[in-house]
């Protein structure tokens, strides 16, 4: 028996249209700022606790357990402290008000502050690469910055799920060591929630150093005090020459005790990520010194550098900041003291980005990338002007390897003025993705056009999920024997293995081809049911048929499960196990073999006995 097989190869090629490629600009007027179908992530709530991460009720006789609550209503963070009496609180503001006093603790004799977060996704699309930013917690004490001398809580831990699913809760956790904490200071906290780079929820904006909801009392610990000053040219505007000369001072202001201190700089770096602003990459000065101050001592550093004529920066940093390493009480914190110096140009930044999914019938359904973006506002840049910049969005794969889809270009052909903001929309429909359920990665970058090439000014990158259906067909099933001119009934199951629900398609049944039954099914993600057709055979031979989705009006990506046929042949003999038709088959060979052997041996003999006659 000769055995020949067929094989196919199906290659579906999918060609993106040139003209969404960076050769071929595409122009967009940008429209106004509308918060329709734009993807929130909300810190619903958060609860305070000292030296309780179980978040039990307050006990007031060892200050243990749960001291606070903050939650938001429609976009505005309420504070609510759950133990008696406390401080008063500070003025309210539009985003976070105040219904009680500020709760106090005792850092002499506790150790640890515990914040739990709830999360909630009111958008339909999954969140990837999920944060919650809490490093920025501060004492505020006097000193000659903008603000004063900032001392952070720079003992701390922060952590959350990657991923939120759409409409759903996640739960995130954030705790400071507070030991020896000192009196007599103002403390804020600012909590960020984020995915990849856009922060989509946070206790603050602008230029807000933070909120506060608790008073420590401590140690009557005197912090050291920094002074940050520029000497030359004595602005804080970065033109050419572009000398950046500054004096650095901290005094140790305890009349008793020594301290040990670790200086650490970033001098003429160009990291100000603000409104994703993608720096030149200038790396400056960066070190650290380590040295010791007597009571009432003061140490000074002076720090000069040429910034490069060829690098065109938004904002360069200038930072120091001093980690207390020993001293008598001396608490877990680190002062941070700065100032940018700001260019002379037109900066596109991107204030913020998000992704929605219309999941719908298959040549409907889509993505919308939005983007608002705004000149960067300092004392010395510009506004935006027509045809000067542009944006460019891309799709990537969700490990940032391979180019799904792009680039778009958009030319920003309108007046942006420093202040004001634009909102851009891109429509991208899920078959240019293939129709491929997971995890994707949209880039959006700004140009700015120069000579000898554009330069890339800001880059937001924004994961997302996206959930499409996917049905899956299993074997045809017979409930009796078949028999000529008898009802049966056939038997399948059909489930969407897909992330997606699948709504309102049709199951079709085919005998030899032809369509005879056809019913209309809706399935969840997971779900499975049994579908049953009768169907009377006519012959000996027919061919059953059942597809899923007869119409096509699915998002799916994967089509070769949604058909599965069956030749059902009735007659033509008892039917025999394979296994059994193949020991015959054995049986039958050996037997022809046997008897072809005899019948040589027979012939042999005979040839043998006419020899001997013939002698």
């Amino acid at each position: 028996m000769r055995l020949s097989g067929v094989i196919s190869l199906i290659i579906l090629i999918l060609t993106l249209s040139t003209m969404f490629y960076s050769g071929l600009p595409l122009s967009a007027a940008p429209g106004p700022l509308n918060q329709g179908g734009r993807v929130k992530a909300v810190m619903s709530e958060t609860l305070v606790s000292v030296d309780d991460p179980d978040f039990k009720a307050y006990d007031s006789s060892s200050g243990n357990g749960t001291i606070a609550r903050i939650f938001d209503v429609d976009g505005v963070k309420y504070f609510q402290s759950l133990v008696d009496g406390g401080a008063v609180p500070p003025p309210d503001d539009y985003l976070f008000r105040y219904l009680t006093g500020l709760p106090e603790i005792d850092t002499v004799k506790h150790w640890k502050l515990y914040f739990r977060h709830r999360i909630v996704n009111l958008g339909d699309v999954d969140l990837e690469n999920c944060a919650l930013d809490g490093w920025h917690s501060y004492l505020i004490a006097p000193g000659g910055s903008l603000y004063g001398n900032l001392w952070r809580l720079h003992k701390y831990n922060s952590s959350s799920p990657t991923l939120l699913k759409a409409k759903t809760t996640i739960t995130a956790n954030t705790s400071y060591v507070i030991h020896n904490i000192p009196s007599g200071y103002r403390v804020t906290f600012i909590f960020s929630f984020k995915t990849g780079d856009a922060v989509l929820d946070s206790w603050v904006e602008g230029g807000v150093i933070g909120r506060e909801i608790i008073k420590f009392k401590g140690p009557g610990y005197m912090l050291p005090m920094m002074e940050l000053k520029r000497i030359r040219p004595g602005t804080v505007k970065l033109t050419p020459p572009r000398l950046i000369e500054y004096n650095f001072t901290v005094i140790n202001l305890n009349t008793t005790s020594s301290l040990n201190l670790r200086l650490e700089y970033k001098f003429g770096e160009t990291t100000v990520w603000e409104m994703q602003l993608w720096p030149s990459g200038n790396q400056g000065d960066i070190g650290s010194i380590e040295f010791t101050l007597e009571p009432l001592a003061e140490k000074s550093l002076n720090m000069s550098l040429l910034f490069p004529e060829e690098k065109d920066d938004h904002a360069v940093l200038v930072y120091f900041s001093i980690l207390i390493l020993s001293g008598v009480e001396a608490p877990p914190l680190k002062g941070e003291i700065w100032e940018n110096l700001y260019g002379v140009n037109s900066y596109l930044g991107i204030k913020e980005s998000w992704i929605t999914a219309a999941v719908k019938g298959r040549e409907d359904s889509r993505i919308e990338i939005y983007a608002v973006v705004a000149p960067y506002t300092s004392p010395f840049s510009q506004d935006i002007l027509p045809y000067e910049h542009y944006l460019e969005f891309r799709v990537f794969d969700g490990n940032y390897r391979e180019l799904i889809y792009g680039p778009v270009r958009i030319i920003i052909d309108g007046t942006i003025r420093k202040g004001d903001e634009w909102l851009f929309n891109y429509t991208i429909p899920v078959e240019e993705l293939g129709y491929r359920s997971g995890r994707y990665i949209v880039q959006v970058d700004t140009y700015r056009r120069g000579l000898p090439e554009d330069v890339n000014l800001a880059r937001l990158s924004i994961p997302f999920h996206l959930s499409l259906p996917d049905l899956w067909l299993g074997g045809i099933t017979l409930k009796e024997e078949p028999k000529i001119g008898s009802i049966n009934t056939a038997a399948v199951t059909l489930e969407n293995i897909g992330e997606y629900p699948a709504e309102g398609f049709k199951v079709g049944f085919y005998v030899d081809d032809v369509l005879v039954d056809e019913e209309e099914a809706s399935l969840m993600p997971g779900e499975a049911v049994e579908l049953t057709f009768n169907w009377t055979p006519l012959k000996g031979r027919t061919k059953l048929t059942v597809k899923a989705d007869v119409d096509r009006i699915l998002p799916e990506g994967r089509l070769e499960d949604n058909q599965v046929s069956r030749l059902i042949i009735i007659g033509g003999g008892p039917k025999l196990s394979p296994y059994l038709m193949i020991a015959l088959a054995v049986l039958v060979a050996a037997a022809a073999i046997a008897f072809y052997g005899k019948g040589k041996r027979t012939q042999r003999r005979g040839e043998a006995k006419t020899a001997e006659t013939d002698e």
